[in-house]
């Protein structure tokens, strides 16, 4: 069997000649510029399958994302 990936002690944090205290923690901070999101109202799907999606939705008190299939329903 061969390795795919790099050899584990690679990925310690202990090393010889150090104590584990003064291993070093590093933090990333990155900025969200944009959000791209798609809607999927269920628009492929049959009739029935969407009436059922629509009535669950009404079911759950979500109105909102029943009315935006109805609406969005080919």
């Amino acid at each position: 069997m061969k390795r795919l990936g790099p050899s584990p002690d690679l990925w310690t944090t202990h090393r010889r000649g150090t104590s584990q205290g003064s291993c070093a923690r590093v933090g990333v901070e990155i900025a969200i510029t944009r959000i791209e999101a798609k809607l999927n109202l269920s628009q492929n799907r049959p009739y029935v399958d969407v009436d059922g999606v629509i009535a669950g939705l009404r079911a759950d008190g979500v109105e909102a994302s029943a009315d935006a299939v109805q609406r969005h329903r080919h």
